[in-house]
């Protein structure tokens, strides 16, 4: 038989047109290659028919009308669709939405599932509605005769494809209608749904705050999604099959320190985490790394009162170790160290000008603890111009950072440092007080002591501490 609304051939007994969603109504309805009969029997199933046909058609009035609309196409995790063509026509008027669009979208959560959605879209019947999930996964459903089809849209189609700062994330659900040349428009009006975004399961080994002597720490986990990005101190860090994790940090300035991590995967929440680790450098790193004059090396004698310009700086580390050096001003170029077999290193500086410059020696022992420490050689000017060109001074002229010379004149009330560079206070008189900074490592260098009375003390003005006293460096002591 056909289907009376589009001429569509119907196999079987269905309740309603498998091409245009039509009810089925068998009254006058004729299958193919039969002639009609006038007995009376015919006219008996035939007004059994008209019967059983109103009987349908009230029960399925009442079912629509206790149960509202019957969802359509429903979007799984798979992304599949089945179609059921029984919503009831649309009677409301276009909305002015797109061409095709008769009524604006409307969500509904789903009573019976907190983590799907109802997202129901009324358009022309014919047209073409294609459904698109957050990961790309595309469905296409033909709007059926009723005008209306509802997805059933699980939260998981609707997941991020990048991490979230949120616990929620609110996206919107994508429907296109398809033009006549094929080209498609995003339905708007869409409201929003709140996705909740799983969180990352990350866990330490270590407690948030550390301290450390030798200036290494290692920070230590395991997370259960070893796809995530993971970074720690900005390092990116290797995930194991198992989804543990380790990663050394080495500091080399003494102090506390706050060190970030954090994890990264789409779909996600961002994962942060902090600590707070403590390098206490200074003691550690002299006790492994020594300066010549710390270890009774009496031949270092680099360091003399003229314009040397290439030095052979030596120390010591424990035998094994391996030593690297680095210098951040741009006049000084430097040798790779060499360790000998008893731990004695050394390496040579070359400096373009005359000046005070700071090497940062690093040092990893054989059983893979890392220290750090400073070391200041110099290239002096000559002396005998040096102090030649100097002048006589004036607290006031101290106050402001210059490379003039002055001939200083004091007595050291305080050592307040007492390591490669000397920190002194000095008394001008009339309780003004100037820092000196000296080097007073180099051959035949003068000495300043606790209570020692100078008038030949010759630096330049660096300027002025955080309390306001000038600080100023001394090339020379000469008295």
């Amino acid at each position: 038989m056909t289907c009376k609304n589009c001429g569509a051939e119907i196999t079987g007994n269905p309740d309603f047109c498998p091409k245009c969603g039509a009810i089925i109504d068998p009254v006058g309805v004729e299958p193919k290659g039969r002639k009609k009969s006038g007995g009376g029997n015919n006219g008996l199933l035939t007004a059994l028919l008209i019967v059983s046909s109103l009987l349908l058609i009230g029960v399925v009035v009442v079912i629509l009308d206790l149960c509202g609309v019957i969802t359509l196409p429903t979007v799984n995790n798979s992304g599949t669709a089945s179609a059921d063509p029984t919503i009831p026509a649309v009677t409301a008027e276009p909305a002015g939405q797109q061409d095709g669009i008769t009524k604006a979208p409307k969500v509904e959560a789903d009573p019976d599932d907190p983590t799907s959605w109802f997202v129901t879209i009324y358009a022309k019947a014919g047209r073409v509605l294609v459904y698109e999930t957050a990961a790309g996964e595309r469905t296409e459903v033909t709007v059926p005769a009723g005008g209306a089809v509802k997805f059933h849209v699980h939260s998981s189609s609707l997941m991020p494809t990048e991490p979230v700062e949120d616990a929620v994330y609110y996206a919107s659900p994508k429907v296109f209608i398809r033009n006549s040349d094929g080209s498609e428009t995003l339905i708007g009006g869409v409201d929003p749904i709140p996705v909740n975004v799983p969180e990352l399961d990350v866990s330490f080994g270590v407690p948030d705050s550390l301290v450390t002597g030798t200036g290494s720490a290692v920070i230590s986990g395991s997370i259960g999604q070893i796809s995530a990005a993971l970074t720690i101190g900005g390092a990116r860090v290797e995930i194991a099959e198992d989804g543990s994790f380790s990663h050394t940090l080495t500091f080399t300035e003494a102090g506390e320190h706050v060190v970030e991590a954090e994890a990264r995967l789409a779909g996600y929440r961002i994962y942060r985490h902090s600590f707070t680790v403590k390098a206490e450098l200074e003691t550690a790193a002299a006790s492994v790394i020594q300066l010549p004059w710390e270890y009774g090396d009496t031949e270092f004698s680099q360091r003399v009162k003229n314009d040397v310009d290439v030095l052979e700086v030596r120390g010591r580390v424990p035998a094994g170790s391996i030593v690297t050096v680095s210098c951040e001003a741009e006049a000084a170029s430097l040798t790779d160290p060499a360790v000998d077999a008893e731990g004695v290193f050394r390496f040579s500086v070359t400096m373009a000008e005359a000046g005070d410059y700071t090497l940062l020696i690093t040092c990893v022992t054989p059983e893979g603890s890392v220290s750090a420490r400073e070391m200041h050689v110099q290239r002096a000017p000559n002396w005998r111009e040096y102090v030649e060109s100097s002048w006589a001074t004036t607290y006031e002229a101290l106050r402001y950072a210059s490379k003039q010379a002055y001939k200083i004149t004091g007595t050291v009330t305080e050592i307040i440092e007492d390591g490669d560079c000397l920190v002194v206070a000095l008394d001008l008189g009339e309780g003004k007080i100037i820092i000196l900074r000296y080097h007073d490592h180099y051959v035949n260098a003068g000495t300043l002591e606790l209570g020692s009375v100078h008038t030949g003390i010759y630096g330049h003005p660096l300027g002025r501490n955080e309390d306001g006293t000038p600080v100023v460096y001394v090339w020379f002591v000469i008295d």
